[in-house]
């Protein structure tokens, strides 16, 4: 995942800005991978779009939606002014019947219009292109292949990724995957924190204080003994500013000096940003290697800090930002925003993240010409986005695409819970590799329960699967901005609406499938019409729909509940109906094609989770 830094050619120009070639990709994109830019098979579910055309006929315009669930229907349409308008209800009511024969059932019960789905007609049509389009069910080409640019992950060079990392990464990785199958060309860039006076208080600690940290000698710990450099100078810095009556640091003015001896080249200083970055990418790569998350780009600020110049003549130039009594650069946010100015230079002269940002934004369109830019950051951050996006409008002009900060709440842990916490800071890998050894216990305990016994090196893997989707999916099932409460016993739970609860579904499915023939002809005298399989094979029908609905929430928790609604209906099914205890063979060929269809839709669903499924568990 490194990248070699070398000089960029300059051939390409943004409003002004010089655009750096595009540094190569590190993986093809999600979308290639799975060959998106083929066009899918458009999903029947409930045959909307010629319900609502008869509708319009008759000038019933009112939205489809969902029954009201003390009605015994699927779906209802408001006819209250179709009504006062004198409109015959029951002639629309015979015309739908006529169009659509038995597969769907409609009646008028006071001033609504209600229609139910025949289970029975759907049944096979639905089975049978579950199974033809196997993986991409529930895909669609709706984003018509145009290129979305997300945002992710960010862990800043020279510490640990620590829990506050975990929803921008699974977050991330997750609306990339909603986002390709909904037929974008979704591409994750990890941006990371490698540039910034931050860098220059460490450079500056380690030059004073490296060789009091035995850490540093060590290949499996300097990203340990830097962190302890950069708490050790933030300390000191907080001491020296208690101290002064003007609350200034000399170490803090050293760190900047240090800083800009980095952005002007001094090589020492680039030396060491070099080292560190590259045992920082090696460090996050373990992490990302549990989390199963890769990137097509990891782009730090660093690239883009050459590009400092052009944004300062530029954004001045055009009257956008203006020097301040301290000599400060601001950009004006306009004035119905009622923003604050941005500052985009020190008066010192060196640059800000806001600066690299807008250069980050200028190269993204250049290289790109993205349809969205989507970034994935905690809602701190909402008033800063807000200030960089209002900026950028105003430099772009109609060349900005669209930009949105999909902002999420803090994930926290109960005190007490971690033996390794250091400080305030709760750092991931101590957090998988915790809910790996609680996995294991918990897998190891069912597996002998069941009479199901797993080798060791099974166990393992069983076991970090099963930590890794746990971990992921209690964040995943919450809404994005809702804060969170980490709790193991919550998380590994296998009942409930939990990620071991979804994968343990696959895996009964799984068994009941193996070795058995789930695709023979199915007698529609085996479809019931209510129930748990009539509930199942509604669910499957709307997975399309859950899909469109995600994207257009940007909330991956859209596709976990469904997950859960299809696993627990599932399981409320297998209680109730024999499989393979079944006699009849009519019957027994019904309930298997179901169980293989839930089973592949549940599948589909976990991807976009990124949830990995064991085999058996």
């Amino acid at each position: 995942m490194s990248i070699e830094r070398k000089e960029a050619q300059k051939e390409r120009e943004f409003r002004g800005i010089k655009i750096p070639d595009l540094p190569p990709q590190i993986r093809p994109t999600l979308f290639e991978e799975i060959g998106q830019n083929r066009e899918y098979t458009y999903f029947r579910e409930i045959r909307m779009k010629e319900i609502q055309d008869i509708l319009g006929k008759h000038n019933i315009t009112t939205p489809i939606k969902p029954a009201n669930p003390e009605v015994e229907a699927d779906y209802a349409v408001a006819c209250h002014q179709a009504i006062k308008q004198g409109i015959a209800i029951e002639d629309v009511i015979t015309e739908l019947h006529d169009y659509f024969k038995d597969t769907i059932t409609f009646t008028l019960q006071g001033m609504f219009l209600n229609f139910s789905i025949n289970r029975k007609a759907l049944f096979a049509e639905k089975v049978e292109e579950v199974e033809n389009l196997g993986a991409t069910y529930g895909f669609n080409s709706n984003g018509q292949a145009k290129k979305v640019i997300l945002d992710v992950s960010s862990p800043n060079v020279a510490k640990h990724m620590h829990l506050g990392h975990l929803r921008s990464t699974v977050i991330g990785e997750s609306l990339r995957r909603i986002y390709t199958a909904n037929g974008y060309n979704a591409i994750a860039d990890n941006h990371l924190g490698d540039w910034g006076t931050q860098f220059g208080i460490l450079g500056h600690a380690y030059e004073l204080w490296s060789e009091d940290i035995p850490e540093l000698s060590d290949p499996e710990q300097q990203v340990s003994g830097l962190l302890q450099l950069y708490v050790r100078m933030n300390t000191a810095i907080a001491e020296e500013k208690e101290s002064d009556p003007n609350g200034e640091s000399a170490l803090e003015d050293a760190g900047r000096a240090w800083f800009t001896r980095l952005e002007q080249g001094d090589a020492d200083a680039k030396e060491l940003w070099q080292w560190a970055y590259d045992l920082s990418i090696k460090e996050f790569q373990r992490i990302y290697e549990v989390l199963g998350v890769d990137f097509e780009y990891i782009l730090g600020e660093s690239l883009y800090a050459s590009q400092s110049e052009d944004i300062y003549r530029e954004f001045e130039s055009r009257g956008i930002a203006q020097r301040d009594e301290k000599g400060r650069l601001r950009a004006l946010p306009t004035g119905k925003s009622k923003l604050p100015p941005m500052t985009i230079q020190k008066s010192d002269g060196s640059s800000l993240y806001a600066t690299r940002d807008l250069a980050c934004l200028a190269d993204r369109s250049a290289w790109f010409a993205p349809e969205e830019i989507v970034y994935v950051v905690g809602e701190a951050q909402g008033d800063y986005f807000r200030q960089l996006f209002d900026v950028f409008t105003q430099f772009a002009g109609e060349e900005t695409p669209k930009m949105k900060h999909v902002n999420f709440g803090e994930i926290v842990l109960p005190e007490g819970k971690m033996s390794t916490r250091r400080g305030n800071v709760v750092f991931l890998n101590d957090v998988l590799q915790e809910t790996f050894i609680q996995a294991y216990d918990r897998v190891k305990s069912n597996a002998t329960a069941r009479n199901n016994p797993l080798s060791e090196s099974e166990l393992k893997d069983v076991a970090w699967k099963v930590a890794v989707g746990a971990v992921i999916y209690y964040d995943l099932k919450q809404t994005a901005n809702r804060y969170i409460e980490f709790k193991w016993e919550e998380a590994l739970s296998f009942e409930g609406n939990t990620g071991p609860y979804l994968q343990y579904a696959c895996a009964r499915m799984n068994a009941l499938l193996d070795g058995h023939d789930a695709t023979r002809t199915i007698d529609d005298k085996s479809i019931e019409q209510s129930g748990p399989q009539a509930d199942l094979l509604y669910l499957i029908d709307q997975f399309p729909e859950v899909v469109k609905h995600a994207i257009a929430k940007h909330e991956p928790s859209v596709i976990s509940e469904f997950a859960y609604k299809l696993a627990h209906t599932f399981n409320k099914f297998y209680k109730e109906y024999p499989i393979l205890k079944e006699k009849d063979p009519a019957t027994q060929a019904a309930r298997l094609a179901l169980t293989k269809a839930t089973r592949q839709t549940l599948g589909n669903a976990l991807w976009m989770l990124n949830i990995p499924i064991p085999e058996r568990m």
